[in-house]
């Protein structure tokens, strides 16, 4: 299953709560077929953070839903890594914020279900302009994020996608 799209902001929560649903909607729907996955953890928002989930700014490191603001800023341009926090379950996704739309690549680098980063990258420098540090983070996504183990064995064993 791949699942790529791009959705335009709005709505009544404001750009931030918005894009923030937003994501948390896509891993809802994406995760919705997995082993039962949707109703042992939902993915929501509680007051401005992400419930079982990440964001991550790949520009601004120091935004991220885990900094000591408490929430994450959506810049526009902006690119996101967000993930469920389970390890088991972390297929990488990245959202791309550019002209008050939103375009979502997911299951980064999942040989089956996903996209991969190179596409990420291409769709980059046909419409943003980067610094070579802020590419290489995006190729290194996998290195800005938190992820918990709900068994101290679950890393090595049963992880669904290894990005």
């Amino acid at each position: 299953m791949i699942f790529f799209a791009i959705l335009s902001i709005g709505g009544a929560y404001g750009q931030e709560n918005s894009l923030l649903f937003q994501l948390a909607d896509t891993l809802n729907e994406e995760f919705s077929e997995l082993d039962g996955m949707h109703s042992r953890m939902r993915f929501y928002v509680h007051e401005n953070n992400p419930v079982n989930f990440f964001v991550f700014d790949l520009i601004d490191t120091t935004n991220n839903s885990e900094n000591d603001r408490g929430f994450i800023e959506f810049k526009d341009p902006g690119i996101y890594h967000f993930s469920p926090t389970r390890y088991r379950y972390s297929y990488s996704h990245i959202a791309i914020l550019h002209n008050g739309k939103l375009k979502i690549f997911s299951y980064l680098n999942c040989d089956e279900n996903g996209e991969t980063v190179e596409k990420v990258l291409t769709y980059i420098e046909r419409y943003l302009s980067l610094e070579k540090e802020a590419l290489d983070r995006i190729r290194r996504y996998r290195s800005y994020g938190h992820y918990v183990l709900r068994d101290p064995m679950e890393k090595s064993s049963g992880i669904l996608c290894p990005n």
